[in-house]
């Protein structure tokens, strides 16, 4: 329709497509997944695994920065 800021299908531009269940359509910035009737509780599913990943991986982050300091802190404080 014309948007400046782009329409996809699972990540990819598009100008006009077709989406079968399971894709992705985006508008800018949102996302939603196309579902078909049953296929709800599996894509739910599957959200919660990615959220979790994506949670672990933060802390993971942190916990290494966190180290980090530490670790420059000790070597400062006993210079």
């Amino acid at each position: 329709l014309g948007s400046a800021n782009g329409c996809f299908i699972n990540g990819k531009r598009v100008q006009q497509g077709h989406a079968a269940p399971g894709d992705e359509i985006g508008f800018d910035t949102q996302r939603f997944r196309l579902v078909a009737p049953g296929q709800a509780e599996q894509v739910h599913a599957v959200s919660r695994t990615h959220s979790a990943k994506q949670s672990f991986s933060g802390w993971r982050w942190l916990a290494i920065a966190a180290l980090a300091s530490a670790v420059l802190t000790i070597a400062w404080l006993l210079r």
